[in-house]
Protein backbone atom coordinates (compact mmCIF):
# COMPACT_ATOMS: atom_id res chain seq x y z
CA UNK A 1 0.00 0.00 0.00
CA UNK A 2 1.12 3.41 -1.16
CA UNK A 3 1.49 6.07 1.75
CA UNK A 4 0.12 9.30 0.39
CA UNK A 5 0.69 11.30 3.04
CA UNK A 6 4.56 11.25 2.43
CA UNK A 7 4.03 11.99 -0.95
CA UNK A 8 5.00 15.14 -2.94
CA UNK A 9 2.00 17.26 -3.78
CA UNK A 10 -0.37 14.53 -1.96
CA UNK A 11 -2.86 17.49 -1.64
CA UNK A 12 -6.83 16.90 -1.84
CA UNK A 13 -7.17 17.33 -5.63
CA UNK A 14 -4.59 14.56 -6.07
CA UNK A 15 -6.75 12.45 -3.68
CA UNK A 16 -9.82 13.47 -5.77
CA UNK A 17 -8.03 12.31 -9.30
CA UNK A 18 -7.08 9.15 -7.40
CA UNK A 19 -10.46 8.13 -6.33
CA UNK A 20 -12.23 9.11 -9.90
CA UNK A 21 -9.62 6.78 -11.56
CA UNK A 22 -10.52 3.89 -9.06
CA UNK A 23 -14.06 4.51 -9.76
CA UNK A 24 -13.51 4.39 -13.62
CA UNK A 25 -11.77 1.32 -12.99
CA UNK A 26 -14.32 -0.44 -10.70
CA UNK A 27 -17.11 0.44 -13.34
CA UNK A 28 -14.71 -1.09 -16.54
CA UNK A 29 -14.68 -4.51 -13.64
CA UNK A 30 -18.41 -4.46 -13.80
CA UNK A 31 -18.54 -3.98 -17.27
CA UNK A 32 -16.69 -6.82 -17.88
CA UNK A 33 -18.11 -8.92 -15.28
CA UNK A 34 -21.33 -8.40 -17.41
CA UNK A 35 -19.90 -9.42 -20.42
CA UNK A 36 -18.88 -12.46 -18.84
CA UNK A 37 -22.24 -13.47 -17.91
CA UNK A 38 -23.60 -12.53 -21.17
CA UNK A 39 -20.84 -15.14 -22.66
CA UNK A 40 -21.84 -17.41 -20.46
CA UNK A 41 -25.64 -17.67 -21.22
CA UNK A 42 -24.08 -17.86 -25.14
CA UNK A 43 -22.01 -20.59 -24.60
CA UNK A 44 -25.53 -22.34 -22.25
CA UNK A 45 -27.29 -21.56 -25.15
CA UNK A 46 -24.86 -22.73 -27.73
CA UNK A 47 -24.48 -26.42 -25.76
CA UNK A 48 -28.49 -26.48 -25.86
CA UNK A 49 -28.44 -26.28 -29.79
CA UNK A 50 -25.48 -29.06 -29.87
CA UNK A 51 -26.59 -31.69 -27.38
CA UNK A 52 -30.39 -31.21 -29.43
CA UNK A 53 -29.10 -31.72 -32.69
CA UNK A 54 -27.82 -35.51 -32.48
CA UNK A 55 -31.51 -36.03 -32.08
CA UNK A 56 -32.70 -34.50 -35.55
CA UNK A 57 -30.17 -35.91 -37.53
CA UNK A 58 -30.89 -39.18 -38.88
CA UNK A 59 -27.51 -40.58 -40.15
CA UNK A 60 -25.67 -40.23 -36.99
CA UNK A 61 -24.46 -43.23 -34.92
CA UNK A 62 -25.63 -43.92 -31.40
CA UNK A 63 -21.65 -44.14 -30.69
CA UNK A 64 -21.32 -40.32 -31.95
CA UNK A 65 -24.38 -38.85 -30.18
CA UNK A 66 -23.02 -40.56 -27.10
CA UNK A 67 -19.82 -38.89 -27.60
CA UNK A 68 -21.46 -35.81 -28.16
CA UNK A 69 -23.76 -35.80 -24.87
CA UNK A 70 -20.72 -36.49 -22.56
CA UNK A 71 -18.66 -33.82 -24.58
CA UNK A 72 -21.57 -31.54 -23.67
CA UNK A 73 -21.85 -32.67 -19.74
CA UNK A 74 -18.20 -31.99 -19.66
CA UNK A 75 -18.40 -28.70 -20.59
CA UNK A 76 -21.52 -27.86 -18.67
CA UNK A 77 -19.07 -29.07 -15.48
CA UNK A 78 -16.18 -27.06 -16.60
CA UNK A 79 -18.51 -24.24 -17.27
CA UNK A 80 -19.81 -24.91 -13.75
CA UNK A 81 -16.53 -24.65 -11.76
CA UNK A 82 -16.49 -20.79 -13.16
CA UNK A 83 -18.83 -18.12 -11.35
CA UNK A 84 -19.23 -14.53 -11.65
CA UNK A 85 -21.67 -12.07 -10.25
CA UNK A 86 -22.65 -8.48 -10.35
CA UNK A 87 -24.84 -7.83 -7.66
CA UNK A 88 -26.88 -4.36 -7.16
CA UNK A 89 -27.05 -2.67 -4.44
CA UNK A 90 -30.54 -1.45 -3.56
CA UNK A 91 -31.79 0.51 -0.52
CA UNK A 92 -35.32 -0.79 0.79
CA UNK A 93 -37.30 1.59 -1.13
CA UNK A 94 -35.21 0.52 -4.39
CA UNK A 95 -35.72 -2.88 -3.82
CA UNK A 96 -39.45 -2.66 -3.66
CA UNK A 97 -39.88 -0.44 -6.13
CA UNK A 98 -38.45 -3.53 -8.21
CA UNK A 99 -40.34 -6.25 -7.18
CA UNK A 100 -43.55 -3.99 -7.89
CA UNK A 101 -42.19 -3.25 -11.31
CA UNK A 102 -41.19 -7.07 -11.92
CA UNK A 103 -44.90 -8.02 -10.86
CA UNK A 104 -46.34 -5.58 -12.94
CA UNK A 105 -44.14 -7.03 -15.99
CA UNK A 106 -45.36 -10.61 -15.58
CA UNK A 107 -48.91 -9.72 -15.37
CA UNK A 108 -48.47 -7.99 -18.70
CA UNK A 109 -46.77 -11.02 -20.32
CA UNK A 110 -49.49 -13.42 -18.88
CA UNK A 111 -51.87 -11.20 -20.32
CA UNK A 112 -50.16 -10.89 -23.58
CA UNK A 113 -49.65 -14.56 -23.79
CA UNK A 114 -53.84 -14.91 -23.10
CA UNK A 115 -54.04 -12.84 -25.55
CA UNK A 116 -56.18 -10.46 -22.89
CA UNK A 117 -58.08 -7.47 -25.15
CA UNK A 118 -56.06 -4.45 -24.69
CA UNK A 119 -52.71 -5.98 -23.54
CA UNK A 120 -50.93 -4.70 -26.51
CA UNK A 121 -52.38 -1.20 -25.80
CA UNK A 122 -51.27 -1.21 -21.99
CA UNK A 123 -47.74 -2.88 -23.30
CA UNK A 124 -47.33 0.21 -25.65
CA UNK A 125 -48.30 2.21 -22.41
CA UNK A 126 -45.75 1.25 -20.71
CA UNK A 127 -43.34 1.70 -23.36
CA UNK A 128 -43.85 4.82 -24.18
CA UNK A 129 -43.79 5.69 -20.07
CA UNK A 130 -40.43 4.68 -20.45
CA UNK A 131 -39.25 6.50 -23.58
CA UNK A 132 -37.22 9.62 -23.47
CA UNK A 133 -37.97 10.81 -26.68
CA UNK A 134 -41.78 12.16 -27.57
CA UNK A 135 -42.05 9.43 -30.32
CA UNK A 136 -45.01 6.54 -29.68
CA UNK A 137 -44.22 3.10 -30.26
Amino acid sequence: MINWARMPGAGTENLLKLVDDVERRVEEYRRAAEKLIQDRKELEESLAVVEALPNDLKDISEVDKEEIIANTNRLRTRMATVVCAVHTVRDPFQAEALSKTEEKIAELVAELEAETVGSPEKLRLYVNSCSKDDKEV
